[in-house]
């Protein structure tokens, strides 16, 4: 995660004025956002966008292991950290192994799980908040992140915090609009002609990005999906075509892939182009018959192949 501002801090336990060095670091690539609502501690922003503060920081999900890390604020209570090197162990499972993410998303199932942690405490309590998960929580109130990228469900984070809710639009939650969202970022890729005899070349790869991501897309374009770019590209077109990008010489099925990134996301998408061997017609047993190789076609239907009538001329005695 790249590194665009170290915000150092202190945080000033109520009990014996005690002074804690801490840093807070953000990145390009969180990619949460919003606000979430409790009723004990009011609102939790996840994105330094969200509340325009001129701190630098956010909360990420990785959207190769669903790890959660960074961090997020509440003018209440300060800094609450998903970071396992801030929280030390969650105090039981899940992630209480002492290594790797304290949070994580499952794509599969939208679900979120694990723990995160407030950072300044005066003792009276341990400062853990948890995801809601099916071992403790009703269905309907499981954190969880839908296909559009909107967090729903609930956190508990005992008595000092108490419910936490990530959108206004989930049963029991009310009050203000609000809600907590994940950046989401889409492409499908298809092929212009996706189809054809060998040799196939000027073949055009046209890929299209949907998804909650702004700003500028890299466009990196695989004619045989083998790890070489054919064209990289920037630009804000959400949709954006390779014109006569990829030749294809032998008869196979050769698979394309384009790369898109856009605010510190990436997505890809594959297309298949398959490409025959060459065919022509030709007379054979006065036949039209298809056969392998290039040439020129002598027939199109059985009828071009059967031999011409002589002429026959009426001639005076």
């Amino acid at each position: 995660m790249k590194k665009l501002l170290l915000i150092i801090f202190f945080l000033i336990f109520a009990t014996g004025g005690v002074i804690f060095l801490k840093k807070i670091s953000a990145s390009t690539t969180d990619n949460i956002s919003g606000y979430a609502w409790s009723e004990n501690i009011g609102w939790i922003s996840f994105n330094s966008l969200s509340d325009g503060s001129e701190i630098n920081y956010g909360v990420n999900i990785n959207q190769t292991t669903g790890e959660l890390s960074g961090y997020a604020w509440s003018e209440n209570i300060g800094w609450i950290s998903l970071n396992r090197s801030d929280t030390g162990n969650p105090p039981y499972p899940p992630f209480n192994t002492g290594e790797g993410a304290i949070a994580k998303y499952n794509p599969s199932t939208g679900e979120i799980t694990g723990w995160m942690r407030v950072l300044a405490t005066d003792g009276s309590w341990d400062g853990w908040i948890r995801f809601c998960d099916t071992t403790f929580c009703p269905s309907d109130k499981i954190a969880r992140i839908d296909q559009n990228g909107d967090w729903h469900g609930w956190a508990w984070g005992s008595e000092v915090v108490g419910w936490i809710s990530f959108n206004s639009q989930d049963p029991d939650a009310g009050g203000a609009n609000y809600k907590v969202s994940m950046a989401t970022l889409h492409v499908s890729l298809s092929a212009s002609p996706s189809s054809g005899y060998a040799p196939l070349n000027n073949v055009d790869l046209e890929a299209s990005v949907t998804g909650s991501t702004e700003g500028s897309i890299t466009y990196k374009f695989d004619c045989e999906n083998d790890g070489i770019y054919e064209q990289i590209i920037t630009t804000t077109q959400t949709t954006y075509t390779a014109q006569d990008l990829c030749d294809y010489s032998s008869p196979s099925t050769y698979t394309a892939k384009v790369e898109v990134e856009r605010q510190g996301l990436i997505a890809q998408d594959t297309t298949q182009i398959y490409v025959a061997q060459p065919q022509h017609y030709e007379c054979q047993n006065f036949q039209c018959v298809l056969v392998p190789g290039a040439g020129p076609n002598e027939c199109q239907t059985n009828e071009d192949c059967k031999p011409p009538f002589p002429e026959y001329r009426e001639v005076n005695p």
